[in-house]
């Protein structure tokens, strides 16, 4: 079982299912446009997955993962309000900025993810340039085998692997 978590447009965890037919795939977000856009490429991609509408982990209070993909809202509200106008005006606010620190959908995940995971489970997240080390502090529980900052092609802290004891 794997999640996408803030699937946005629904990319990860279409490509995800697309990659590993046979994995049960299941792709949630906050914003129900979201939810349609990511139906919509679904379909064009012919690849089978369920979906549902709400905030984090609320959709998946029975169930557990192996594999739990998200790429949320990372910056703060500051950056936000500093960002070129072609990224503010058409991307909506709450699919970038998690509020005053730009980290509270990590401390969130930190806190509430470890009862949604199977042993050996595997969590793989975006995150923005220079928050590895927040992070890293963040997932700093026992609970984690593996903590892996991975950056990007311009030598960013871009992903943050984890696998669950």
């Amino acid at each position: 079982m794997a999640w996408d978590l803030c699937c946005g447009s629904g990319c990860l965890g279409v490509s995800l299912k697309k990659a590993l037919p046979a994995l049960e795939v299941s792709l949630s977000d906050l914003s129900e446009k979201a939810i349609e856009i990511a139906k919509a490429n679904a379909s064009m991609n012919d690849a089978t997955v369920c979906f549902y509408q709400g905030d984090l982990l609320s959709p998946f209070r029975q169930g557990k993962a192996d594999f739990v993909l998200c790429n949320p809202p990372y910056i703060s509200n500051q950056e936000f309000d500093s960002l070129d106008l072609s990224v503010r005006l058409y991307e909506p606010k709450i699919a970038l900025a998690s509020g005053p620190s730009g980290l509270e959908f990590y401390i969130r995940l930190a806190d509430e993810l470890p009862v949604y995971l199977n042993r050996g489970a595997k969590v793989f997240l975006e995150i923005g340039a220079g928050q590895g080390a927040a992070v890293g502090a963040i997932f700093g529980a026992k609970c984690w085998k593996t903590k892996c900052l991975e950056k990007d092609w311009a030598g960013h802290d871009r992903f943050f692997f984890l696998e669950f004891e």
